[in-house]
Parts: structure tokens; sequence; C-alpha cells
């Protein structure tokens, strides 16, 4: 099927945003928005075959210019925390605007997800890659950084993320997808009943967000290696849930290259999410904080969907210990996620 283009309305200042529709040939589909590379819907069939949107949002555009919940959203230059809101890179140091306590957090207050970006449809694969120029000390950071999303759906309801980025000197880059998922429904209750199983042997303690090692999963609240309910151990007397008002913590993933990282399972709906990506982390934030009106005037609160962003860890510029998020000049930021939707004991 043509991907289809609406308009979606305007923003605070006066920009047009338009919506892209991607369907497969069962009818599924899934809505991309020019305002930040936003999947604004995923619509997938669930155990009885009745069309479903499992991801959280808003019914036009301005509800998402400025939004800190990032629904949906594409995350950058940098995603997640950098700790004091600076960073020393070749011998100078940058400052960021602080909007985390005394850390930056998303890369804030002109961040990629209120942005348009230029967008161009690719009718034979189903798909739209979005570009956008940011210019040196864009944000803070050093660089004229030219970066695209591309965004495809297949038959087998997979959407392949690929984000690539270059830079005219050395900067930080790490961008991730900042969707939420309910699969049961968006406004469909809470996550807390969802399976989650997620392949980390390890995760990050925090303090005021920011990580401070990583240590084992292994007899802790956060050990998702075999599934269980989000809602098992999440209020359990912690010190760490507690540092993130429940899960907000990176995962150390294991292996390398494009695998799968993690599982997701409705259990009203029957719908499976199963995630593939070649980033090394995964940060799990279970909506801790989320209190918003969104799609048909459903109110979404504290964890009404659970956000599952492939990035770097976070503050890595700020941490030798880790593999560290800078980009040199002239190389090339290029890293895929996959989303497969399925029905829970049945192949995607």
């Amino acid at each position: 099927m043509p991907v289809t283009k609406s308009d979606f309305g305007k923003i605070k200042n006066g920009q047009s945003v338009t919506a892209y529709t991607l369907t497969n040939a069962s009818g599924a589909s899934v809505t991309l928005l020019d305002l930040g590379c936003t999947i604004q819907s995923v619509i997938v069939p669930d155990k009885d075959g009745k069309m479903t949107d499992v991801t959280l949002g808003f019914d036009s555009a301005a509800p998402y210019d400025g939004c800190t919940a990032f629904f949906g959203a594409l995350v950058g230059r940098n995603a997640n925390r950098i700790a004091g809101a600076a960073f020393t890179l070749n011998g100078e140091t940058y400052t960021l605007f602080k909007n985390d306590g005394g850390n930056n957090l998303h890369s804030c207050p002109d961040a990629y997800s209120w942005r348009i970006w230029d967008a161009e449809v690719l009718e034979a694969l189903n798909g739209v890659r979005f570009t956008l120029d940011s210019p040196d000390m864009d944000q803070g950071y050093p660089g004229r950084l030219q970066a695209s999303a591309t965004f495809l759906w297949n038959n087998e309801n997979t959407l392949t993320m690929r984000i690539e980025a270059q830079s005219n000197r050395d900067t930080v880059c790490n961008m991730c997808n900042h969707s939420y998922w309910n699969l049961n429904g968006e406004g469909n209750g809470t996550i807390y009943e969802h399976l989650l199983c997620v392949d980390a042997e390890g995760y990050t303690p925090i303090k005021a967000g920011i990580p401070q090692g990583i240590d084992p999963v292994e007899g802790t609240p956060f050990d998702f290696r075999v599934a269980k309910t989000v809602g098992r151990d999440i209020n359990e007397d912690n010190d760490q849930l507690r540092a993130g008002g429940g899960y907000d913590h990176s995962f150390d993933l294991t292996g390398e290259g494009l695998r799968d990282i993690a599982y997701l399972e409705g259990d009203k709906s029957g719908i499976s999410l199963t995630m593939a990506t070649d980033q090394p982390a995964l940060q799990i934030y279970s909506g801790n904080f989320v209190d918003h009106v969104g799609k048909g005037g459903h109110h979404y609160g504290p964890r009404s969907g659970i956000a599952l962003e492939t990035q770097h860890h976070p503050n890595e510029i700020n941490t030798p210990a880790f593999e560290g998020s800078v980009l040199r000049a002239g190389a090339r930021y290029d890293t895929t996620t996959l989303f497969t939707f399925g029905i829970a004991g049945k192949e995607a």
C-alpha cells in the first residue's frame, strides 16, 4: 500500500506537522511525524484480531511540542543524562543546559524531539527517511551534525529504525527512540502485568540519575533474564527503585551486533514485542512520572506505558569505564533497532 501523508496540525511557532502512515498487507500500520521523527501510533492485531494502538501519544501536533515525556520521539544529540551538564572533549570543556537537577537530560532545551525534520517518502520500501542538519555548537555540542532516521514497516509487522549521523568535528552522539509501549492498548491500564524479559547480566545503579558503574542483576529486582511481570518487584523496598521512582536504569546488554535483546508481552491482548538492536545498552523507564492526557482523551498516569530505549549508557562521555559516546570527525554513527510485533505463543 502507498505511504499516506496527512496534516497533523501546527506547533507553537506556526510550523505545520505532517503525519506519514505506513500500512502493510494485513492492514497493520505505523504513523510517523516529521516533528521529532515521532512514532505516533503502531496499530497491530491482538490475539482476537482486533486492531490495537500500542504506543502512547497525542492526536495532534501541539501537545508534542515541548512535551517532557518525549512520547515516541527521537532523542538527540545525546539521549539520557550528562552529569553536571558539562563534559570535556579533546581538552576543551563544553557546558550544557541544566534541566534535570544539575544534569542535562535529552539535550534540552532545544531538543531534536521538538524540531521539524525534512522527510523523504521511500515508497518502494514502505518507509520514510527523516533528515536534520544540526549546526556547530547546537545545544552546546561541537560539530555540525548531519543526521538521518529511516523507518521501514514490513508485512511481518517489523518496524526497522536506522539512525545515522556524521560530524565535521569530534562530538557527542547518542540517539534513541523514546516510545512508551502498552501492549494492551494505549490508555488501557498500567504495564504492571506485562511480561518482560531482557538479555542483560548487569545494570547501572544511579545517584541523581547518573550511573555509578555496572552491578550484576542477579539477586536484585533488576533481573529480567527470565521473563517476569514488570510489577512483580517494582515496589520492593530497594534503594535503587527509590532512587528512580521505579525502573529508570540502564541495562548492560549481552552480546554484540544486531541481536534480540528484549521481549514484552501484554497480558490482556496477547500482543508481543520483540526488540533487536546493535546498541550496548537499554534504558528501561517504567513511566514513573507520566501524567498526561493522550489520544482520545485517555489519561496516562504513572506506569501507563514502558519505554525501552536502545542507546549507550548515560553519561558515557564522563565515564572512562564505559565505551564512550564520542563520534569522531568524519566517522559514521550508524545504529539499527528492530521492533517486531506478534502474538504470544505464535511466530511473529
